[in-house]
This record gives structure tokens, sequence and C-alpha cells, in this order.
């Protein structure tokens, strides 16, 4: 973990109007900032609803791949829409998905572990 202040990997979860949202800050060693340095990169998760999140649920019977899709693109057969909004990285959006972890970032595992763990603690 880099030496700074900053917490890393720590889920936060706040009510943002009629959305219930979290995040979490990962240090990214491989997206670097135009400095030449790793990024920080905030992801945000939406809670989609009881519904939508019982659905998540039923994915996870498909697979972890199929349900880590889900989280980042959704999944019409099951209908439900992403839980992870498009970070921003370097003052621009991204489209999050496998391809976005392919070309060139780190922390996929805690994205992923952070935005289950949300799930569940609204589910609880």
């Amino acid at each position: 973990m880099p030496e700074t202040s900053k917490q890393y990997n720590e889920l936060k979860t706040e009510t943002k109007g009629d959305y219930i949202v979290g995040s979490v800050t990962i240090h990214d060693t491989k997206c670097k900032n135009k400095d030449g340095n790793p990024t920080d990169i905030t992801y945000l998760f939406k809670f989609p609803g009881f519904a939508q999140a019982s659905s998540f649920i039923d994915l996870m019977d498909e697979g972890k791949k199929a349900y880590w899709q889900g989280l980042m693109e959704g999944n019409e057969e099951f209908g439900v829409k992403p839980m992870i909004q498009n970070p921003i990285v370097n003052g621009k959006s991204e489209k999050i998905n496998f391809g976005y972890w392919d070309k060139g970032h780190s922390g996929f595992m805690e994205v992923m572990a952070n935005c289950d763990r949300f799930l569940g603690e609204q589910l609880k």
C-alpha cells in the first residue's frame, strides 16, 4: 500500500437522494497519470433496488464471470442494470467491462469484492 493518509480499498456507503451508493478508491499501479505516476481511481456502486438485487443473486448461480460481467455491464436476460458506474480516469469517463481491465488497470478483484460486499450489506 502506498505511503499516504488516503484510505484505499475501503468501502464507503451513503444515501444520495433516492439512491444508496457505495464507493471504493483503488491505487491503480497499471494506469499512469500525465506525470507517469500511478492513478487513484474511485469506483462508484449504485444499489439497484431489491428486485434487481435478487436477480443478481440468481446471476451468481451462473458463475463468477457472468456475475462479474453483470455487475459491470448489466444483464438483459436477468433484467439487471450495471451496479458499477463508469469510472473517471485521468479526467475522462471510461466504460467498465472486461476490456477495461485488459487495457491496463489493476484492482479488478478489489473492485469486484467491494461491489459484492456493498450489495450484500444492502440485503441484510
